[in-house]
């Protein structure tokens, strides 16, 4: 499974996170991370890719 989290506060955050699937399988990162519904943040996102904003922009317009 791909996971984001973000911080929006001021502080430190805590988090406890527990992931499971009923029905395991593959999933491709790209759609995964490029065509997700609701989308991942822009900013986030070139974060983890290591890319620039524009970059993912253009990425993101094509899995619509």
């Amino acid at each position: 499974l791909t996971h984001f989290q973000r911080n929006v506060g001021k502080g430190p955050a805590f988090d406890i996170a527990a992931l499971n699937s009923k029905n395991p399988g593959t999933q491709l990162l790209l759609n995964a991370v490029l065509g997700s519904n609701p989308k991942i943040p822009v900013e986030v996102v070139a974060k983890a890719l290591q890319a620039d904003n524009n970059v993912v922009t253009q990425l993101q317009s094509k899995f619509k």
